[in-house]
């Protein structure tokens, strides 16, 4: 019944056909675009936490601070596509960005794609 990808309409049925092509789908190499990410972490701490004697008690975490700029796999084509819910990309880190990429050049929809990217 649901043999191509791209032909599921539900989770279930998603889940079912993720579950007959994952590693079919995991062998093929996706052509990638890169983008740019720069997260302003604030700015640099003076303070060291406190001290008692030669002692330094309180934090003094090595936390990011200032702009950093981050290399990341491009969901900028497939976010246009996906004018429904655009949230559903927010919270994928790279390896699952990577996955989805991968699902949907190889010919997967929307919830297939995202199936693969979560269970991958």
């Amino acid at each position: 019944m649901l043999n191509k990808p791209g032909s599921s309409t539900t989770i279930p049925e998603a889940r079912t056909l993720i579950r007959k092509l994952r590693d079919t789908i995991s062998m093929y190499e996706p052509v990638l675009k890169f983008a740019t990410l720069t997260l302003d972490w604030g700015p640099r701490q003076r303070g060291q936490g406190r001290r008692s004697g030669h002692m330094v008690k309180g934090s003094m975490s090595d936390a990011p601070r200032g702009k950093k700029t981050y290399t990341t796999v491009s969901l900028e084509d497939y976010i246009n596509q996906n004018i429904n819910n655009p949230d559903d990309f927010k919270y994928l880190d790279q390896p699952q960005r990577y996955a989805y990429v991968q699902a949907r050049q190889f010919g997967c929809n929307h919830i297939e794609a995202m199936r693969f990217a979560l269970i991958k």
